[in-house]
């Protein structure tokens, strides 16, 4: 035998449900170049400079960036040569620095 159902009142809608709030993924911090020399994988060396695997793959091929040293079938780099590229980059202009003599 069926029940029957009591009539809804419409004092008010039924409360949404509790949403969870999203999870932002764990971001490590970046690499530091303080300490000793140590090697650099691809992920450090993607992460320092900003620019794709495949990006610093043809820079590696037009000598615009320095070779990977191979570590049991990986690339590494060597944290001062990454230091000394990062550092050879020009300076950007903006707006209001004085010109160039």
């Amino acid at each position: 035998m069926p029940t029957k159902r009591r009539p809804r009142i419409a004092s008010r809608p039924p409360a949404p449900p509790e949403r969870e709030q999203p999870r932002l993924p764990v971001q490590l911090p970046p690499p530091q170049f303080e300490g000793p020399a140590r090697l650099l994988t691809k992920a450090e060396v993607v992460e320092l400079t900003g620019r794709s695997w495949v990006t610093l793959w043809e820079w590696q091929q037009q000598g615009k960036f320095p070779r990977a040293r191979d570590l049991n079938g990986r690339p590494v780099w060597w944290s001062p040569d990454i230091q000394a590229f990062l550092a050879g980059l020009p300076v950007r202009r903006i707006k209001g620095d004085p010109p160039d003599a």
